[in-house]
């Protein structure tokens, strides 16, 4: 709601000078327009904005408010604001509400295959039981970019769209919810559990069979601000800036996979696949107290990223016969596998790499059926076994505070992972278009880690 007040100076003609604050309290930014009324209209000679804060005053008059949050000069100056008000001469003070009146913000929303345009939309409002967060930096995700080169999200109905899933930020207003504080500094967890379904009976949140994701079928984090419900919000511990809160989705993936394995300490394990998912997997595993570990991956950069993330052995699937490998240096093969491709040829090398009794965790999306041979499990007993992202629902918290706490203890190293920071204007050109190559403009796999070994990115934070 935003509050428009008018204050008139008395002077010595009946046309005097009449100042109007416009004061919009959730954003906590004011527009202040001086007039000169007329008998039939009013002309505006000046219009300045500002910031709400503590003990604001102008000679025309005062405003106070609680709550003190900068908000960009720029913001306000793409505000287009008509105040249409009814002067008296005898009025010195009065009030009008105004039921609605939302700012502009930038915003990057897909519109189809390879075209993401830079939009003015109006700033989000919460609804019951939502916050607004300001969104510091937000991750470019595989699956962003498979729907950037292949339209993977479906039909154009739902066009355009603002992406964006992994982010960090500050809570800038709370609206009606309870449990967290504007300026709270969070992360985001965009998957939001329907809460009625058999699976979230259960507790199974992450299963849920009508989930729905921030990014995707809302309005996502390639924006200025975005809505969350209050519980899909974590708050960052001390040390974890906002900016690298958003590589906490990618971590939170791998961390959720670790937990599906029967990983113990002293097992050997291979991570096949070298994207930010598989990156993260290795430092983790590493962290838990894993033996050797092998990792494998297509890409020179994120090969030898992956020594810094922690693996003994690293392998280029297309010149060394990893199976070999792995197999001669081990009983047989490594204790856990985690395929983090999303296909075939990964599945199978993940699943062949390991001993007889070993175990598969298979974490990459698979845009479609793939060959393998079953005998694999039956004539040596092995097992493996799906991973799908991490909890959510009343159960928001859990992966993500597990991942955050390995951030803030050092025990993991995100900004490894880091390798470019741009502004969201360059979205398009810096962002998707240097993450796609050849390989993955030909492959519609969402996770799939491309062929291409030239481009050395491994994950890009878009800030607004």
């Amino acid at each position: 709601m935003v509050l428009v007040i008018a204050f008139r100076i008395p002077g010595r003609h009946p046309a005097s000078t009449t100042t109007v604050w416009v004061i919009d309290y959730h954003a906590r930014h004011y527009i202040e327009v001086i007039i000169n009324p007329s008998a039939y209209e009013h002309s505006v000679v000046q219009r300045r904005v500002g910031t709400v804060s503590d003990g604001v005053s102008r000679s025309e008059g005062s405003v106070c408010s609680t709550k003190n949050t900068r908000i960009h000069a720029a913001e306000l100056e793409r505000v287009t604001l008509n105040i249409y008000l009814f002067l008296t001469w005898e009025a010195q003070l009065f009030t009008i509400v105004v039921d609605r009146w939302y700012p502009a913000m930038k915003a990057a929303r897909y519109y189809g295959n390879q075209d993401i345009r830079i939009d003015d939309v109006d700033e989000p409002t919460p609804e019951a039981g939502e916050v607004v967060i300001e969104v510091s930096t937000c991750g470019i995700c595989g699956s962003d970019l498979a729907g950037y080169l292949h339209d993977s999200h479906g039909d154009g109905d739902h066009l355009p769209y603002t992406m964006g899933h992994e982010l960090g930020g500050t809570v800038v207003d709370t609206g009606e919810a309870e449990g967290v504080d504007t300026g709270t500094e969070v992360v985001l967890n965009p998957l939001i559990a329907c809460e009625d379904c058999w699976c979230c009976d259960e507790g199974l949140y992450n299963l849920c069979r009508n989930l729905t994701v921030i990014g995707a079928q809302r309005p996502g984090g390639y924006a200025e601000r975005v809505t969350a419900p209050a519980g899909n919000v974590v708050s960052l511990p001390d040390g974890v800036p906002t900016w690298l809160a958003a590589v906490a989705e990618p971590f939170a993936v791998a961390f959720h996979a670790l937990l599906q394995s029967p990983l113990r300490s002293g097992d050997a394990v291979a991570v096949i696949g070298m994207g930010p998912i598989g990156l993260a997997l290795v430092q983790l595993v590493k962290g838990m107290g894993a033996g050797r570990i092998y990792a494998s991956g297509h890409r020179e950069a994120r090969r030898a990223l992956a020594h810094d993330c922690g693996a003994d052995v690293v392998l280029d699937p297309r010149e060394t016969d990893i199976l070999e490998r792995i197999r001669s240096e081990t009983a047989g093969g490594v204790d856990i596998a985690f395929d983090v491709t999303g296909r075939e040829s990964g599945y199978n090398d993940a699943v062949k790499s390991t001993r007889p009794n070993g175990h598969t965790t298979l974490v990459g999306v698979f845009e479609g059926a793939i060959e393998g041979d079953v005998m694999d499990f039956v004539s040596a007993q092995r097992s493996a076994k799906g991973s799908a992202a991490y909890q959510t629902g009343p159960r928001a918290g859990e992966t993500f505070g597990a991942v955050l706490q390995k951030f803030a203890s050092s025990e993991v190293d995100p900004e490894l992972l880091v390798t470019s920071r741009i502004d969201l204007a360059d979205i398009a050109e810096q962002g998707f278009e240097e993450l796609a190559n050849k390989s993955e403009r030909s492959s519609a796999s969402s996770r799939a880690e491309p062929d291409d070994s030239e481009s050395g990115e491994v994950k890009i934070l878009v800030s607004p």
